[in-house]
């Protein structure tokens, strides 16, 4: 989650997704679950899984089973290739996170879970000013309508993929929904909105894991 897993590297895009890197933005997703995920409680699972993606929501990026579940901070930032950063992260507050792939390894559904507002606010801004300060490509910035604190940001491609992403909290959780522009270049950013404007009616108006 730091410069080196930073939202787009556009020479670097289709490596990081097809080998596992981390699960920060679009362009850095995995197929596989990692090493230090384990399978969600039923509890954790009922609680964070309506903060992801469902069924097509995403047009053109269908969901992946099994869901990635980290209990610790540790276990989370070792996932995004950053295992430093789980004093950055246990020190902001954060309890837990919920990670599920879609399109087949292109694009990314994640919910993390931090204990107050705040935190979740916090973890916001470090993300969204660490990945839009490294990107790369042909820069852009995007809004979600109905969503007002949604940050969308990618890259259009030039010589490989782009990507489009959005960072959203909702409560003491900060979610992200992500796509590589691979298989779908016309309409990547649209599923983004899409899938962040789905979960957001389910969600947005109902308590749940993530009210603060």
């Amino acid at each position: 989650m730091q410069g080196q897993s930073a939202v787009v590297c556009l020479a670097l895009c289709a490596c990081l997704a097809a080998c596992g890197a981390s699960h920060t933005s679009a362009s850095h997703t995995t197929s596989t679950t990692t090493a230090t995920a384990s399978a969600p409680s039923s509890a954790s699972h009922a609680g964070l899984q309506p903060y992801l993606i469902h069924g097509n929501e995403e047009p053109g990026y269908a969901v992946q089973r099994p869901l990635e579940y980290y209990k610790t901070a540790a276990g989370y930032a070792a996932s995004e290739q950053d295992p430093a950063d789980a004093q950055r992260l246990t020190s902001d507050g954060f309890q837990q996170a919920l990670v599920e792939n879609t399109g087949g390894g292109n694009g990314i559904s994640y919910v993390l879970q931090f204990a107050t507002v705040s935190d979740a606010a916090r973890e916001q801004s470090f993300q969204f000013q660490t990945d839009s300060d490294s990107q790369g490509g042909l820069p852009f910035r995007f809004s979600v309508s109905g969503v007002r604190n949604a940050d969308g940001f990618g890259a259009r491609p030039v010589e490989g993929q782009g990507d489009a992403n959005a960072l959203f909290r909702e409560g003491r959780c900060l979610l992200l929904v992500g796509d590589l522009s691979a298989p779908h270049p016309k309409s990547y950013e649209a599923a983004v909105i899409a899938g962040v404007q789905a979960i957001y009616a389910r969600t947005g108006a109902h308590r749940g894991a993530c009210s603060g």
